[in-house]
């Protein structure tokens, strides 16, 4: 199956994940959760690799500030996800 725009995407994801508007909403909040995550992980880990490689002692400076804001974003996300409250809401107001 050839995919040529978006809505012919949405149409083989629907397809293939039989409530797929349902799942959107958990399935989007879930995937930024583990973005975020990742991010503020590999700032830190490029901080740390360029610390090493010139030298320096290993210490967060600016990568800090990144872990810091994906860590608060992460814990909101984590919040969202487990209140069903919180998640229906987010569904509402984003149309998911």
């Amino acid at each position: 199956m050839v995919l040529t725009s978006g809505a012919s995407y949405c149409d083989a994801c629907h397809h293939f994940s039989g409530n797929f508007c349902a799942s959107s909403a958990l399935f989007s909040l879930t995937t930024a959760l583990y973005f975020f995550f990742e991010t503020g992980l590999l700032c830190v880990g490029i901080e740390l690799l360029i610390r090493h490689y010139l030298g320096a002692p290993l210490r967060l400076v600016w990568s800090a500030v990144v872990l810091t804001v994906c860590g608060v974003i992460v814990m909101v996300l984590l919040t969202t996800l487990s209140r069903r409250r919180l998640r229906d809401a987010v569904r509402r107001r984003l149309h998911f």
